[in-house]
């Protein structure tokens, strides 16, 4: 039997939802779709402005330009404060306040000491910001209460490995990956001492966006687009405990876990230079994940979901499901 069995399940939430909104920003590729406020979705686009529409109307209502940072904005971060923080490659991290009303910005606070690109934010569970970059280090930033400002509190070091994705999970560890194939590691920190406590090795992924949480102690790296198709790490143990070499022909694009547990993949199929080719589509799986073997199901499919290669995913706050390429789909 494969590791990864198709079952059918016509009951499945995600079988049917339709698509109900279409939003194309005025860009050809999407980083990232970002539910800010509870209300409004930001839209990270590979070059040009941010472009913020509220929710319920897909109705255009803003833009932050490109130019607040001197390169490409790699992730935009919402804090619990609602500030927003976006992390850029030119070495910095700004904090930012947006006036919705108003329909303008202010920058807060500059996040300055890495050397290389800064690649996402992540707020931690003490209060405090981690960021990550490709000057191998994650850099920690405390929260004053009194000012609400930051500064830089701990360098951790990855050695040699140059650092992208990062989550935490629910016992406080705070897990690292490579930003490119750089080392083949995968990093865990106790966020109470800030000490590391593990290295996994032998983990290849090409990119960040590629690390999701599946359990409270499985985590999974997607290297499908370097050829070497999921793997899936203990966290109590410390190690790979599964690895499936040949998913889905090795063309996955994006992960992401759903409220539900079940995971979402988005791969693709045609040309990667031409965005005009009639032969592109994106297409969407959903799986569920076997706990007991490590394995995945698949539930449910979607094809053609989009005329290009799906970069993300992402589920909204009333429970509607994103997906995005060049252009952002809003299913209910």
């Amino acid at each position: 039997m494969s590791e990864i069995e198709k079952e059918k399940d016509n009951e499945s939430f995600f079988s049917k939802l339709k698509i109900c909104s279409v939003i194309k920003p005025k860009c050809s590729i999407i980083l990232q779709v970002l539910e800010i406020a509870n209300k409004y979705i930001l839209i990270l686009p590979d070059k040009g402005n941010i472009e913020i529409y509220e929710i319920k109307l897909c109705k255009y209502l803003m833009t932050l330009p490109e130019t607040i940072h001197e390169e490409r904005i790699n992730r935009v971060t919402e804090l619990k404060s609602g500030l927003l923080v976006t992390t850029s490659s030119d070495q910095t991290a700004k904090i930012i306040k947006l006036d919705y009303d108003k329909k303008e910005y202010e920058e807060v606070q500059i996040l300055a000491g890495h050397t290389c690109d800064v690649w996402m934010c992540l707020e931690l569970s003490d209060g405090n910001l981690a960021t990550s970059s490709n000057d191998k280090t994650i850099r920690v930033w405390f929260n004053d209460p009194e000012t609400n400002l930051y500064e830089e509190f701990k360098i951790l070091s990855t050695d040699y490995d140059e650092v992208g994705e990062m989550l935490e999970t629910k016992n406080k560890i705070l897990v690292t990956c490579s930003v490119f194939d750089a080392a083949y590691e995968v990093h865990l920190w106790n966020i109470s001492t800030y000490e590391r406590i593990g290295i996994i090795e032998d983990i290849a992924t090409c990119g960040y966006k590629d690390l999701i949480q599946i359990t409270d102690d499985i985590v999974c790296v997607n290297g499908s687009r370097d050829e070497e198709g999921l793997q899936f790490i203990s966290l109590s143990k410390m190690a790979k405990v599964n690895h499936i070499e040949d998913f889905n022909n090795n063309k996955i694009e994006s992960l992401y876990t759903a409220k539900d547990g079940t995971i979402f993949i988005g791969y693709w199929e045609g040309s990667d230079e031409n965005f005009n080719d009639p032969s592109n589509a994106g297409h969407i799986k959903q799986y569920k994940f076997n706990e007991k073997d490590i394995t995945l199901t698949e539930i449910w499919e979607k094809k053609k979901a989009h005329n290009f290669c799906i970069y993300g995913f992402n589920q909204l706050s009333n429970g509607d499901f994103v997906s995005f390429s060049n252009d952002v789909k809003i299913w209910k």
